[in-house]
């Protein structure tokens, strides 16, 4: 039949590419401290609305420099905004002032957060057989998130003065996390290709630990030689602490995926 006449993409090629949209499940979870006062824990779509599913911009594919060594990357990116009025009260630190800013109950409080992920690995096939390529592989993922409170609250600037003003909070963090994974890439047929991958890892350097959890698995089908969608589930886990800021932040996500993707 035609449709069998071309090799697997998942060996043959040497570019992959894969460009689509992820219906993305959240769970955030912050908290922003300065010197001795820790911040109140907050739960983003809990306590302050921010929406806890949302459309994901997402860009992935490999480079194989032969049977063996791929070089692997993703990138995604959301933003998520919310106007709630809350019904606790948090605290949390201005870094930027060095100011602790209290929201009380009833004030309406504007929060955006944006999140931007780049991962990128090295992976080593220790098992190449034309249809089944499976092996280990050691990267970085790059985690970058932006949060603003804004709202009025209540600031104090350390030095015994307090005011109550409308103002603006807001705080980056970057979050580096290498992982190891394991992967296996199958081809259920020459246009059908099945991928799966696990990675983990924990980093614990002096002030800082940081963990990471994933799970993926795709399907493609190939339509042409050399253009398919994709289908598939994602999930991941993400915990970052820095002790000397007094920073954490957490951010669980599943993913439904869908995507258009081409070989070369």
């Amino acid at each position: 039949m035609a449709q069998e006449q071309f090799d697997a993409p998942l060996v043959t090629d040497k570019w992959y590419i894969s460009l689509g949209t992820s219906l993305t499940k959240f769970n955030t979870q912050a908290q922003i401290g300065l010197g001795s006062v820790l911040g109140s824990f907050i739960r983003l779509e809990d306590d302050l609305d921010l929406d806890d599913d949302q459309s994901v911009f997402r860009l992935n594919g490999f480079y194989a420099f032969n049977r063996k060594h791929v070089i692997d990357f993703t990138f995604g990116s959301t933003s998520r905004k919310s106007t709630s009025t809350i019904e606790e009260e948090f605290t949390i630190a201005d870094p930027d002032d060095g100011e602790l800013v209290t929201f009380m109950i009833g004030a309406e409080v504007r929060t955006e957060f944006d999140a931007h992920g780049t991962k990128i690995f090295y992976k080593y096939a220790f098992q190449n057989t034309g249809r089944l390529r499976a092996g280990i592989g050691a990267g970085l993922s790059i985690f970058d998130y932006h949060v603003d409170f804004s709202g009025d609250g209540e600031i104090d600037n350390g030095s015994g003065s307090i005011s109550f003003e409308s103002t603006t909070v807001s705080e980056n963090i970057l979050a580096p996390i290498p992982s190891l994974m394991l992967f296996i890439d199958f081809g259920l047929t020459k246009r059908m290709i099945l991928r799966a991958h696990a990675g983990f890892f924990r980093v614990a350097i002096d002030d800082i630990d940081g963990r990471l959890i994933e799970t993926r698995f795709t399907l493609d089908y190939f339509f042409t030689q050399h253009i398919g969608i994709g289908l598939g589930f994602e999930g991941s886990d993400i915990d970052f602490k820095d002790q000397e800021e007094k920073l954490f932040v957490s951010v669980s996500q599943s993913n439904v995926v869908l995507y258009l993707g081409a070989v070369f």
